[in-house]
């Protein structure tokens, strides 16, 4: 047989490097084939097997492999000229693209990963479409040259993009992350497109650069951290209707927008709190804005009064709370959180100020009618008959320019320091009313 008619003969006759060591030169889809196809014996020479590819050169556009890699299979430092598709192959063992250079575009959508994976740098665009990895992967310090397609990818233990560069659009929309996912220090110079994207753990964008825009629209994460500590959105990023168990973005770097609107946030410290505060009162959404503000707040209590057992809001709990300002620490500061945590919840609930405003009313007013009978020696006794006239004596204490109060037109004195002090705390609860129910047209 002539040895230019068998493709396998030709690959022997002319692969050798300077070094000795047998690399090959695929020319075509043929010579490829039957190369996969070669004998036992032949696949024994080769340091790794029969997917042995180390150091090749790939000079035409891959589309045919076989369907099934059931060994290791080693791409180190190989050269792809031309497109290669290895979509729908399933890797039973570990695969190994470290080094490798793909010149044009490379598709693993729908390939299943058993093993590990070890990726490599892409100069164009890549496609992980509809992948499924079954271990953790590590993209570290990898760079993505085109359009990066993780969309409806599955990484069941976890992914780790850090220092990875992205220099055009990233699609991971509708991704499933099993493990926690790191993007520490990437670099996105395109948009970022991942709505849907669920994670079962924690994701980490720390000191990441957002360079364009970035939809992370219904991100579910319920159970872990998203961590966006020193990240930097050049431009807006939207996070419209997710659902965050714990939410980090303290030290982040704001030059546009974030857009959190529909979002459950259940968990966060006060700094983040606050910027999402900002952000909704930049684009004049009063609402949200509020919203935030009394979590905020909220968080700057639990700092000030320190680690409390978490009471629903009671007559117990406010009773704690009270003797909680008077102990070490920054009496003054805790002193005007309390009041204005229940006297309106922070500008959030108006009907708790007249709540607060009706209570304060009554406590000092069966205190000042309690002063007058020791004042005067009287007997006080309990009718239905004067239900009325006390109640319309107690409403009188809400008339804050009436200081010639006289209930039942007895005399005091004594008492008078009692009237003073209600005064001022009603004033209070009426002044925390109107502010809470002017919570649409402040801020």
């Amino acid at each position: 047989m002539n040895l230019n008619e068998n493709p396998i003969k030709r690959l022997e006759a002319s692969n050798w490097n300077e070094n000795g060591s047998e690399f090959h030169v695929f020319n075509s889809q043929e010579e490829l084939i039957s190369y996969l196809c070669r004998s036992e014996e032949k696949c024994k020479q080769s340091e790794s097997g029969r997917y042995d590819f180390e150091q090749c050169v790939f000079n035409f556009k891959v589309i045919q492999w076989v369907n099934i890699f059931d060994s290791y299979v080693c791409f180190k430092n190989t050269v792809f000229n031309d497109e290669v598709t290895f979509n729908g192959k399933i890797f039973k063992d570990n695969v190994e693209f470290g080094g490798c250079r793909f010149f044009k575009h490379v598709d693993f959508s729908e390939c299943t990963f058993e093993k590990e994976f070890y990726p490599s740098s892409y100069r164009d665009s890549a496609s992980f479409k509809n992948a499924t990895f079954k271990n953790h992967v590590t993209f570290w310090g990898n760079e993505f040259g085109g359009v990066a397609d993780f969309s409806n990818s599955h990484f069941e233990k976890g992914v780790d993009f850090e220092n990875s560069i992205f220099n055009a659009e990233l699609k991971f929309h509708e991704a499933t992350l099993g493990g926690d996912a790191f993007f520490k220090d990437v670099e996105f110079m395109g948009k970022v497109n991942s709505w849907n994207l669920v994670c079962l753990k924690d994701i980490s964008f720390e000191w990441a650069n957002f360079r364009q825009k970035a939809n992370f629209s219904d991100l579910k994460v319920e159970n872990g951290l998203v961590n966006l500590h020193g990240t930097n959105f050049e431009k807006n990023a939207y996070f419209y209707n997710g659902i965050i168990h714990q939410l980090y973005l303290d030290n982040s770097v704001i030059e546009k927008g974030v857009y959190f609107l529909g979002s459950t946030i259940r968990t966060a410290k006060r700094e983040t709190w606050r910027i999402i505060k900002h952000e909704f009162v930049k684009q004049n959404n009063k609402i949200e804005g509020l919203r935030y503000y009394a979590l905020e707040m909220e968080e700057y209590e639990n700092e000030l009064f320190g680690d409390k057992k978490r009471i629903r809001f009671s007559f117990f709990s406010i009773i704690r709370d009270f003797f909680l300002v008077f102990k070490k620490g920054d009496r003054t500061n805790k002193f005007i959180v309390f009041m204005n945590r229940i006297s309106n919840d922070h500008n959030s609930k108006p009907f708790r100020g007249i709540t607060f405003t009706l209570l304060a009313t009554l406590i000092f007013y069966l205190l000042f009618i309690w002063i007058i009978k020791l004042e005067n020696n009287m007997i006080f006794s309990f009718s239905f008959d004067f239900i009325g006239l006390n109640f319309k004596q107690a409403l009188q204490m809400l008339n804050l320019t009436d200081w010639k109060y006289t209930p039942f037109d007895i005399n005091y004195s004594w008492a008078y320091g009692v009237l003073f002090v209600g005064r001022i705390v009603i004033g209070f609860g009426i002044y925390q009313t109107i502010q809470a129910f002017r919570k649409f047209g402040r801020f």
